[in-house]
């Protein structure tokens, strides 16, 4: 059974929690697949005013922290229209637990959430280089709309509709 934790502003142990996996994944991203866009830590700093404008989610599977998740009713910078999604960011699941069902189940939560908010769907981009998440999200049911750049390099644009 998982439970979905909102944090909020005065939940400094989550905002670790979220730190310290975000940052093991990065590491594992790196070392299993050479991708550096996480291997520096997402700021503390940042998953504190993460909190004040979005919702961030931390997944727990008994005591263990095995997941973490952002979301935002927000447009992402990647999308120039009117439709109302929530935005999906941030979403790690701990390395050892991946292929375990985790991020479906997540994915499954979200939308939910997203149903239950009147929202068409989910959006993400993802690294284009990111292959593994990709197939994941495509799994998920999520379809690839566009790639777009960034300063450094390309994502992947991607929804998925729930309504």
């Amino acid at each position: 059974m998982l439970d979905f934790i909102k944090l909020t502003e005065n939940d400094d142990t989550y905002h670790q929690e979220v730190y310290n996996l975000l940052k093991k994944c990065g590491q594992d991203m790196y070392e299993k697949d050479n991708l550096l866009h996480w291997l520096r830590p997402y700021p503390i700093e940042s998953i504190k005013e993460d909190v004040k404008t979005k919702y961030v989610f931390i997944v727990k599977e008994k005591e263990y922290t095995v997941a973490t998740f952002m979301l935002s009713d927000m447009k992402s910078i990647f999308f120039n229209d009117d439709e109302k999604f929530i935005y999906l960011s941030k979403f790690a699941v701990l390395p050892n637990m991946s292929r375990t069902g985790i991020g479906t189940r997540c994915i499954k939560y979200i939308e939910k959430l997203a149903r239950k908010n009147n929202f068409l769907g989910i959006r993400l981009d993802v690294y284009d280089k990111s292959e593994k998440a990709i197939k994941f999200y495509i799994k998920n049911e999520f379809v690839k709309l566009f790639e777009a750049p960034t300063k450094h390099f390309r994502v992947v644009c991607m929804e998925k509709r729930v309504s």
